[in-house]
């Protein structure tokens, strides 16, 4: 093979590029979202509407694997996954606990005053 011939099947293979997860993989985005919705907690002082999920990625790809039956070499990478629940709308954080404001201090009969 010569170099212009190898150079321009490389090119169009660099040219092509992977084919689209839904292309791929067409239930993977249900499949994901089947096994997020029971892990999700909406934000707790509703200042937003995210939706907060308890699961890593990595977690996600597991029960993928086990539960739906997908393989790990068919899986995309934790990257993708990740990419697939933010663009689903579910956040990968933990929800942090909403505080109670503290009471303002009032003031005590053995604090000093000023004298007027």
């Amino acid at each position: 093979m010569s170099y212009e011939a190898a150079w321009s099947a490389s090119t169009a293979r660099c040219a092509a590029g992977a084919k689209p997860i839904d292309a791929r993989l067409p239930n993977l985005r249900q499949d994901i979202s089947d096994l997020v919705e029971s892990q999700c907690q909406a934000d707790p002082r509703f200042e937003s509407e995210r939706v907060y999920c308890r699961l890593s990625a990595a977690h996600v790809a597991q029960l993928l694997v086990d539960k739906k039956g997908y393989t790990d070499l068919e899986l995309p990478r934790g990257e993708t996954i990740r990419n697939l629940l933010n663009a689903g709308g579910y956040t990968l954080r933990k929800v942090q606990k909403t505080k109670p404001k503290k009471r303002s201090q009032r003031p005590t009969p053995s604090s000093s005053r000023s004298i007027e």
